[in-house]
C-alpha cells in the first residue's frame, strides 16, 4: 500500500495497516466472566476499509471468530468449629468461604439443624 489502509471493523476497533506493511492489528478485550453465560464465541467483521492508494480494494465479508473458553470459578466453602468446650458450654460453628462474597450473602445451612 502506498499510503495506511484504516479498517474498521463490526464492533467498532480499528486496525491501521502502515504504508509498506500487509499487517496491522488491534488489542480487545474478551467479555468478562458471566455467571449466567456458558462458553461462545465473538465475531467480528470488516465495516469498511479505506486508503492505502489501491485501485479496487475490497472487503472481505468473512468474520474472525473467537472462541471465548467459560472458565468455571469454583469456591469452595469449610467448616470448623470450637475445639473443646465444657458441657453447658457454646459450640460455635464458622464457615468460610475461598473467596470474597460478592452479590447475594452465602447461606450455609448445618445438617444438625
Amino acid at each position: 500500500a502506498g499510503t495506511p489502509v484504516t479498517v474498521t471493523l463490526s464492533n467498532g476497533a480499528v486496525i491501521t495497516i502502515e504504508a509498506g506493511k500487509t499487517t496491522g492489528s488491534v488489542t480487545v478485550d474478551a467479555p468478562k466472566d458471566d455467571v449466567y453465560k456458558d462458553a461462545g464465541t465473538v465475531e467480528a467483521t470488516i465495516k469498511d476499509a479505506t486508503g492505502g492508494n489501491f485501485e479496487n480494494l475490497v472487503a472481505s465479508d468473512t468474520p474472525a471468530v473467537t472462541t471465548v473458553n467459560d472458565t468455571i470459578d469454583t469456591s469452595t466453602v469449610s467448616l470448623s468449629a470450637t475445639a473443646n468446650v465444657a458441657e453447658g458450654e457454646t459450640v460455635v460453628y464458622t464457615a468460610t468461604v475461598g473467596a470474597p462474597v460478592t452479590g447475594s450473602p452465602v447461606v450455609v445451612t448445618l445438617s444438625n439443624g
